[in-house]
């Protein structure tokens, strides 16, 4: 297959994995039969474009195209108990995991030299399925790292460490990104956009509501109890915290944009040059913070700049407390379910 046609092969199987979502079973796998069947034959001609054997006859498709096209493969493929929804590429994923799981399993169970990827992956599998081992140890890894999460006030060295919680996959005050430039798309771009909230969208902050409330309320005392559970704080202490932890998230939340603002895809295109950048908003370093990430942007695009106005003014304004425990938590939340299993039910 040629550079183009790969491309192009590409960019099918991932345009027919979204039509899949809303229409998903014969035609969609007759289409994935026939790329796939036509891949490695450059230069040959195949008659078949739809594998008419899935069409369902007994429907008219002026009547009923979706039931015309899909029907018979929905008939022959009814949803297993354990799932909520199913399709063609619920089984191709099915298929994936198994072949996954067999690579894990054989590289656990037979020897590697050490120099053999399959060592490492062998001693992953093997350590993650301990699950008595990991229970018994629970924050004892991360430990070390939390502790380590004391707030900097200093901008170059606050940079420094939030660089480090972003390549972590932690949650930051901040997103960064490299992704095509929304007005022009022949170049990537950085994108520096709003994040650091706890709870799932901004709105949750605002809603009124006797479950909002309860949400809201279950929020704290979750933080609360993740702190109290890394042993770093009394129990006193950590709820003491996860107010204040609440209380600057809230402020964040109050200066983010809504779901229904960041629709409008001009309301969160600021293009800015790093210098400027630097001198709207002071207290992070941002030069660091790029080359801590591994990069060397001479121009971003900014998303939000209320919310980056607030957050300047929290780095400025907010106990240093406050932050350490904002990062820990956020840090202890990330890896929670695989470190502390206890955790799953705070």
């Amino acid at each position: 297959m040629g550079r183009a046609q790969g491309f192009t092969y590409f960019y099918t199987m991932n345009a027919l994995y979204r039509l899949s979502q809303a229409t998903i079973g014969g035609l969609t796998l007759a289409l994935i039969a026939t790329l796939g069947s036509c891949s490695g034959r450059d230069n040959q001609k195949s008659d078949m474009a739809i594998d008419v054997s899935l069409l369902d006859s007994t429907h008219k498709p002026a009547d009923d195209f979706f039931a015309f096209v899909n029907q018979k493969w929905i008939d022959a493929h009814p949803i297993p108990p354990s799932k909520s929804s199913w399709g063609a590429f619920y089984e191709l994923r099915e298929r994936s995991t198994e072949a996954l799981k067999g690579i894990l399993e054989e590289s656990s169970k037979t020897k590697h030299p050490d120099s053999d990827p399959r060592s490492l992956i062998g001693s992953f599998w093997t350590a993650a399925m301990d699950s008595a081992t990991v229970a018994k140890r629970g924050w004892e890894p991360l430990i070390s790292d939390l502790k380590s999460w004391i707030h900097q006030t200093d901008p170059q060295q606050r940079s420094t460490k939030l660089a480090e919680q972003l390549k972590r996959g932690s949650k930051g005050p901040i997103e960064v990104y490299v992704y095509q430039d929304l007005k022009n798309a022949t170049r990537q771009v950085l994108y520096v956009n709003q994040s650091g909230l706890g709870l799932p969208d901004r709105d949750y902050y605002f809603r009124t509501g006797e479950r909002a409330e309860e949400i809201r309320a279950e929020y704290q005392r979750y933080i609360a109890q993740l702190l109290s559970s890394t042993g770093l704080y009394s129990p006193e202490e950590a709820t003491t915290l996860a107010a204040n932890v609440y209380a600057m998230e809230l402020r964040l939340a109050k200066a983010s944009m809504t779901l229904e603002e960041q629709r409008n895809p001009y309301a969160s295109y600021h293009p800015s040059s790093v210098d400027q950048l630097q001198k709207t908003y002071p207290s992070l370093d941002w030069k660091t913070l790029f080359q801590k990430l591994g990069m060397n942007p001479n121009e971003v695009i900014l998303g939000q700049p209320d919310f980056f106005k607030q957050l300047n003014q929290e780095y400025q304004k907010t106990p240093a407390a406050t932050w350490t425990a904002y990062q820990q938590f956020h840090l202890a939340n990330t890896f929670a379910s695989e470190l502390h299993p206890a955790a799953e039910q705070l």
